[in-house]
């Protein structure tokens, strides 16, 4: 099985790939990865960890000041974070450019207070297809399946 790194790395790959082709333009999702979309990338990733090897997370979301940041959480207290590097024209204690981490709590993700519980994704996030989807759903949905094309 492969490592969590290198399915993250490989998830981000390619969404960069994806992005490169113009597959999000004008999505009003991704189309601006890794800026500004943590929580959706999150929503993504986690579903692919838990589709393509198993592993559970936890969308887990903070704040510090007026930022705000998304990352994966592990049952093992390991984070994922694939969008960090967001934060790599910022200066002092919220400057980070590591575009995919995987590991314990660091100085940066430390930084921001939780707002609330962290919350386990899993297959009841998506709606079945006989149930119909609203605009994001669809939206999530197509991103996903547009990421997988460029895997492997």
């Amino acid at each position: 099985m492969k490592d969590i790194y290198q399915m993250a790395a490989e998830f981000r790959t390619a969404m960069l790939k994806a992005k490169a082709n113009r597959e999000f333009s004008g999505d009003g999702l991704i189309e601006f990865f890794p800026r500004g979309n943590c929580g959706i990338v999150c929503d993504l990733l986690g579903r692919y960890l838990l589709e393509q090897a198993g592993v559970r997370s936890w969308y887990t979301s903070g704040e510090v000041s007026s930022e705000s940041h998304v990352w994966l959480t592990l049952e093992n207290d390991d984070i994922v974070d694939i969008t960090g590097d967001q934060y790599k024209d910022r200066s002092g204690s919220l400057y980070y450019d590591l575009p995919v981490y995987v590991g314990k709590m660091d100085a940066f993700h430390s930084r921001f207070r939780l707002n609330g519980d962290p919350a386990e994704i899993t297959p009841n996030d998506r709606t079945p297809d006989f149930l119909g989807e609203d605009r994001i759903q669809r939206k999530k949905r197509i991103a996903y399946e547009t990421i997988l094309k460029y895997i492997g």
